[in-house]
């Protein structure tokens, strides 16, 4: 069943308008008449605006579907060509914060200085996620 269908089945006083295009009463506030926008391209993703002002998360849970069911396959990241740009330097940010952390330690253990325990839990985990990263932006994942 397209995902339009399944939506608009859970919605009260639906009308057509237009082509793919349809008004109901919106179910995330006490609607009389319909100020609902229900919408359809051709890829069978679906829109939704409530002319009140209610957000889509609100319209959703609603009728007790997530934003994820607008659209008609699952969300999935496609890594294929590589990273995104903004994924990537996400990464090596993450990855230049946990390397400091682990030369701050080694830098204390060097000259003497004690390091609580709290920053031990902490070096711990930076060498764990300086391993997770570098493996993530090897294999551009």
């Amino acid at each position: 069943m397209p995902k339009i269908d399944i939506i608009l089945d859970r919605l009260q006083k639906v009308k057509a308008n237009g082509k793919g295009r349809y008004m109901a009463c919106c179910p995330a506030h006490e609607d009389k008449s319909p100020s609902l926008l229900v919408t359809e391209d051709s890829s069978g993703k679906v829109g939704i605006h409530c002319f009140a002002g209610c957000g889509g998360a609100d319209v959703m849970a609603a009728i007790g579907l997530a934003l994820t069911d607008l659209y008609p396959e699952p969300l999935t990241r496609d890594y294929s060509r590589g990273l995104p740009d903004w994924k990537r330097r996400d990464l090596e940010r993450e990855l230049r914060e946990h390397r400091f952390n682990v030369e701050f330690a080694k830098d204390h253990q060097r000259q003497g200085k004690p390091v609580d325990k709290d920053f031990q839990l902490t070096v711990i985990n930076s060498v764990s996620r300086i391993k997770e990263i570098t493996t993530r932006l090897q294999n551009n994942e």
